[in-house]
């Protein structure tokens, strides 16, 4: 009876290792220069939401208490480390669409049609908005962490109203 048990638990064991595997893999092959962008803006967001969560809630509770030294000191480290390199990364991002813009003409020039080099031309037009985004929402952490917490919600609203707008307005894009 012990036998059966064990090899149960050996089988589900595996069955949680290879699920977790498979979505790792699932990931990997999804990720391209493309969405890389998108999950790093994406993790950005969630990292500066816990901490502007933390920011709301620690006049509440005792954050002191309730996590490890090490691990504030950390988030710390982490957020001047934000701090340091998010500027870049917008100007980065600037510069990037900028230079695609500029080098996606390079395809319409005749003798570099067809051209594989400049197939992919025009990677900074897509590369770019996606890092001027993550430093507008760092901005916008900067600027006051408990509004970032709303941003989102607030930006949604603006969106829709905007399409609404459009849509009263006859005005469609696409």
């Amino acid at each position: 009876m012990s036998d059966f048990i064990n090899e149960e638990s050996n089988e589900k064991s595996e069955g949680g290792i290879n699920s977790i595997k498979s979505l790792k893999d699932n990931i990997i092959k999804g990720m391209t220069l493309y969405t890389l962008p998108q999950y790093l803006l994406l993790v950005l967001i969630y990292y500066l939401m816990v901490n502007s969560v933390l920011n709301v809630f620690k006049d509440m509770i005792n954050v002191q208490s309730v996590i490890p030294k090490i691990a504030l000191e950390k988030n710390a480290e982490i957020l001047t480390l934000i701090h340091s390199w998010l500027p870049f990364i917008g100007l980065l991002g600037v510069t990037l669409f900028v230079s695609g813009l500029f080098i996606g003409v390079l395809t319409y020039i005749p003798g570099f049609l067809g051209n594989r080099v400049f197939y992919n031309a025009s990677f900074g037009v897509i590369i770019g908005p996606w890092l001027i985004l993550s430093y507008i929402a760092y901005l916008i952490f900067n600027y006051n962490q408990t509004l970032f917490m709303f941003s989102i919600i607030i930006s949604y609203f603006m969106i829709e109203g905007a399409k609404l707008i459009c849509k009263k307005n006859g005005i469609s894009f696409g």
